[in-house]
């Protein structure tokens, strides 16, 4: 509960997800802990009955349990940090969004006090064209994983490649 306190203090999650990568990475550490303590009292009883400790089955176990241990708590505290690192480029952008209507808002007010004839008029928008290659709206669980489409980009294997069209 300790440990489980201290890592949520220091990580602050956010979401059911980060909460649960917490719990995760505080799990994997106590086993850690745990394994290294047995691994150290088995030795300790194999030096004092047989006077040199030879790598037993029970040693070897453990090995492998804290391999097991230490290779999950990586993997959940890289999936915390790419969570985070969404969540707080999300929070940022949003931040951003929610200033340009007070900057639009105060530009407003300023061009109502100015004379009607030095007011210039908005550029026109530019209308919303879908063209190859436009990557889909902003996914925190792709950008987490590190990419969007699992096909490699290019020409299907055995096909040619097609001209560009210059």
């Amino acid at each position: 509960d300790n440990l489980l306190a201290t890592l949520n203090d220091n990580w602050d999650p956010h979401s059911e997800t980060e909460a649960f990568l917490v719990e995760t990475l505080a799990f994997n550490q106590w086993r850690l802990l745990r394994i290294g303590r047995m691994e150290h009292a088995s030795l300790s009883r194999k030096l004092q009955t047989q006077g040199q400790p030879s790598l037993t089955m029970e040693v070897e176990d453990l090995s492998r349990y804290e391999s097991r241990a230490r290779r999950a708590y990586f993997q959940s505290l890289n999936m915390l940090l790419k969570l985070q690192a969404v969540r707080e480029k999300q929070e940022q952008q949003q931040q951003q969004q929610d200033a340009q209507p007070l900057e639009k808002e105060e530009g407003a007010a300023a061009a109502e006090t100015e004379p009607a004839a030095q007011q210039q008029s908005p550029p026109p928008q530019q209308p919303l064209l879908i063209t190859k290659g436009v990557e889909p709206a902003a996914n925190p669980i792709t950008e987490a994983v590190g990419h969007s489409n699992p096909v490699p980009p290019g020409p299907a294997p055995g096909r040619p490649a097609l001209p560009d069209a210059a």
